[in-house]
C-alpha cells in the first residue's frame, strides 16, 4: 500500500505533467538578494536596515558597532573554575580563557571571533570560524543587564566551551545566505550575512 508522501508525488507530477508553466516556474525560482528589493520598496527598506534585525549576523571588523563595555571585570564559571574575558586587538576581537593560582596564569587559550550573532537589542554572542566550521564561544554580552556573562545555556556546568556545533537550524533565526556543506554538522561553505527580505518572504526572483 503507497504511503501518504509517495501519493504526494504521484499527485504533483500528474498536476505539472498537466501544468508545465507551473513546473518551470517552481525549477526557476532562486534568491535575488536585498539591493533588488531595495529598487522598488525603498521605504520599506530603509526602515528595516535601521532596525535591530538587520544586524543579526554580522563579520566582526573594525567598523562593528561597539556596543559591549570591555573594561568590566572578567566572567568566572565556579564549575570549570575559567575566567573570560573579550578584547579588542588592533582590527580583531579576541576571547580569552583562563585559569588561576591564586595570582598565577596556569592555564592560558585566546581565540579571535569572527561573527558577531544577535542584534545586541538583548544580547549579542560570537562565533568562531575555523577551516570551514562554525562554533559558539562561550561568553555573551548582556545589553539590557549592561554586563557580560556566560553565553546561555553555558550555565551550572554546562560550559562547553568552544565546541558548541552552530547548526544551519541556529542560523535559520539568524543570518540570510547560509550556505551548508552537505551531510556535515556546523561545516559551511559561506555563513552569510544578517536577516535580509527574502529570510522571511522566500526567494523574490518570481516576484520581481
Amino acid at each position: 500500500m503507497r504511503s501518504w508522501p509517495g501519493w504526494l508525488a504521484v499527485g504533483l507530477s500528474f498536476y505539472f505533467s498537466c501544468h508545465p508553466r507551473e513546473k518551470a516556474l517552481v525549477q526557476a525560482v532562486h534568491y535575488v538578494g536585498d539591493t533588488v528589493c531595495q529598487r522598488c520598496h525603498a521605504d520599506i527598506f530603509a526602515a528595516y536596515a535601521s532596525s535591530w534585525k538587520s544586524r543579526s549576523l554580522l563579520p566582526i571588523t573594525p567598523s562593528l558597532p561597539r556596543i559591549e563595555d570591555f573594561t568590566q571585570p572578567a566572567v568566572y564559571d565556579p564549575h570549570s573554575r575559567f575566567y573570560y574575558r573579550a578584547a579588542w586587538e588592533g582590527d580583531s576581537l579576541y576571547l580569552y580563557e583562563y585559569r588561576l593560582d591564586k595570582n598565577d596564569t596556569v592555564y592560558l587559550r585566546r581565540e579571535r571571533r569572527d561573527y558577531a550573532i544577535g542584534s545586541g537589542h538583548q544580547t549579542r554572542s560570537y562565533l568562531l570560524l575555523r577551516n570551514g566550521f562554525l562554533y559558539e564561544a562561550p561568553l555573551t554580552w548582556y545589553a539590557r543587564a549592561g554586563r557580560w556573562d556566560l553565553s546561555p545555556g553555558y550555565h551550572d556546568g554546562h560550559n562547553s566551551r568552544f565546541s558548541r556545533e552552530i547548526q544551519p537550524s541556529c542560523l535559520a533565526c539568524h543570518a540570510s545566505g547560509t550556505q551548508p556543506v552537505p551531510r556535515t554538522y556546523n561545516q559551511y561553505v559561506q555563513v552569510g550575512g544578517p536577516l535580509g527580505c527574502e529570510a522571511c518572504h522566500g526567494p523574490g526572483s518570481a516576484h520581481v
